[in-house]
């Protein structure tokens, strides 16, 4: 199963479209998508058994499209053209830097 296809699972458990973050989400629904999303990656990938960090790593991958996603709804919103997505759990900085760009 592709992370495509991990999305669109989401989608019909009621997360919404990941490609476009509702940003009236409450808190617990947040919460609840995310750990919709580790459960379908978990059975996507199998497991137990696996280590740990491939487990991060593959949902690092389905929650950045997620941040990314919401970033440029912001733009577009604001009419903003540039964002970045930081992530502070990277051992290096630049190396958790993502540009998101608003094409209007």
């Amino acid at each position: 199963m592709t992370l495509q296809q991990i999305e669109k699972n989401a989608g019909k458990r009621g997360c919404g479209d990941m490609g476009k973050i509702d940003m009236n989400l409450t808190e617990n629904k947040l919460t609840s998508c995310i750990i919709d999303a580790a459960i379908e990656v978990h059975k996507v990938l199998g497991g137990p058994g696996l280590l740990e960090s491939v487990y991060e790593i593959a949902l690092a991958e389905h929650l950045h499209k997620v941040h990314s996603a919401q970033v440029l709804t912001y733009l577009r919103l604001t009419q903003k053209k540039l964002g970045l997505v930081l992530n502070f759990g990277q051992t290096l900085l630049r190396d958790g830097i993502c540009r998101v760009v608003n094409n209007f």
